[in-house]
């Protein structure tokens, strides 16, 4: 034994006795990988090492540089009212992993009624393996678990916390470290933040319950990996990604939300992609993607609200959402907003009366590849923008009133081309009163209802009508009425 760590024996009031009483606790319990181990055991007894957490770090600390990857075990199943603190190790490219005995029956559960959190990681190469961590009452501790090293790994952990009693994050973590096989419900912060980069969350869920806090936040935090993992809240957002979070991937998870509240939120952020996720939410939108270069593939949008919220809703500029399927039983089904977003191969609907399955809005946007259907409301609208296109795809209405292509009053320069319309009981195209210079363009549109109109061009002027099928059963295939400047051509 070194005079360092007699020296810090001494002061820890463990001795001779005290390290000897660790290495009998380790010695026919120590995990696989653990060349060097410091056994703590609540309850005492002859076998006892240390009586706290944070004595089981400090046997370890007080033995100098680790000369191999070392353990503070947990023996048996209690309940420790401390906060542990990790720091001053010399690593040596070895890790310190603080655990559950894998012997061990029931919980090791920590319940700091003080401090910065249950465990506070200064260290780089830090595992948290197997506890429960709850902030039940008492003042607020910032945290659960916070990390400002890299290489930290959460697995196998719970956290809880009431209203008020943690008050930043549940578990906030810095750069290239990882949450798996965990659990975490947080009333009033944040459950999961991110603010460093290249993490990892795995297999794990958060649930938050709050509205201006996230589940999973990512916040200035880029190049992280997000999978098999399920984030909800009530009336907050569900997974967050602002203020600079760049090049994440998140996948196969599922974001969920209750009412007013949000799956998914992309904002000031690039190149960030989800694919085969699933966004739900009881009322309100169902997903907000804005920033900038960000993408969606193989995803489900879905939310029941019947004013004006969308199960997506495509801001900022040139995101694409592909292969995606969003569905509004009550109200509109996806918005593009924004300038030159895409929405490709894809599926919208809406079952509600007065909305429409999509709504094109901004600027050089473009939905292509797209099936848009509502029984009872319009197909696809084009509103408050100008430069938008509708290229080879779908767009289907059964509703008298509600064509299934609308240009609407305040739009301009858009286009349906190479595209199928269809309304079975009324207009199938409608250029409403003071559009201009639209384009339907080798196009089909029908009406197969027995009076209605297949395409009508209403007090517009400059519109054109080129290369087009245009059919109306039982009633007339076009109708221009009011207007100057419109042109048919090339169409039958």
């Amino acid at each position: 034994m070194s005079i360092r760590s007699l020296l810090a024996a001494a002061v820890l009031g463990l001795g001779l006795a005290g390290e000897a009483r660790a290495a009998a606790v380790c010695a026919t319990t120590t995990p696989q990988g653990c060349g060097a181990c410091s056994g703590v055991r609540f309850s005492g007894g002859p076998a006892e090492a240390n009586s706290t957490i944070q004595g089981g770090v400090n046997t370890l600390l007080a033995d100098g540089p680790l000369t191999s990857n070392s353990c503070v075990v947990v023996m048996d199943s209690a309940s420790f009212n401390e906060e542990v603190t990790v720091e001053g190790f010399t690593m040596n490219g070895f890790r310190l992993t603080i655990m559950k005995s894998p012997g061990a029956g029931g919980s090791v559960s920590m319940s700091p009624s003080a401090g910065s959190a249950a465990f506070v990681i200064k260290n780089a190469s830090v595992t948290i393996l197997g506890f429960d961590i709850s902030k039940p009452g008492g003042p607020a501790i910032p945290y659960g678990i916070v990390a400002s090293s890299a290489y930290v790994n959460i697995a196998s952990v719970t956290v809880i916390a009431g209203a008020a009693n943690i008050s930043v994050a549940g578990i906030r973590l810095s750069s290239w470290s990882s949450v798996s096989h965990t659990t975490a419900a947080v009333s009033n912060a944040h459950v999961i933040l991110l603010d460093g980069e290249f993490n990892t969350v795995d297999l794990s869920s958060a649930s938050a319950n709050n509205p201006g806090k996230y589940a999973l936040f990512l916040s200035g935090s880029s190049s992280n990996t997000v999978a098999r993992s399920d984030f909800s809240t009530p009336a907050g957002r569900a997974l967050g990604i602002d203020n600079g979070s760049n090049f994440n991937v998140v996948s196969q998870s599922t974001m969920t939300a209750g009412f007013a509240g949000l799956p998914l939120y992309v904002a000031g952020s690039s190149s960030n992609t989800l694919t085969g996720c699933l966004m739900r939410s009881a009322a309100g939108d169902g997903g907000s993607l804005g920033g900038s270069y960000n993408r969606v593939f193989r995803s489900t949008f879905t939310t029941n609200e019947n004013s004006s919220y969308r199960a997506l809703v495509m801001g900022g500029s040139d995101n694409t959402a592909d292969q995606v399927y969003a569905e509004n039983t009550s109200g509109y089904g996806a918005r593009i907003g924004g300038v030159r977003n895409t929405l490709s191969r894809s599926t919208v609907t809406s079952r509600g009366a007065l909305f429409s399955a999509l709504d094109i809005q901004g600027s050089s946007n473009t939905a292509t590849g797209v099936l848009a259907y509502n029984d009872f409301g319009n197909g696809a609208l084009f509103s408050n923008g100008a430069y938008n296109a509708f290229v080879q795809s779908t767009a289907t209405s059964k509703a008298s009133n509600y064509p299934a292509l609308y240009f609407g009053p305040a739009s301009s320069w858009n286009k349906a081309d190479r595209s199928y319309l269809q309304n079975s009981a009324s207009t199938a195209v409608f250029f409403g009163d003071g559009t201009s210079f639209n384009t339907l363009s080798q196009s089909t549109a029908i009406c197969t209802g027995s009076l209605g109109t297949a395409v009508v061009m209403s007090g517009v002027s400059s519109n054109t009508i080129s290369g087009s099928w245009i059919l109306g059963h039982g009633g007339q295939g076009l109708r221009i009425e009011g207007g100057q400047w419109n042109t048919v051509s090339q169409s039958t």
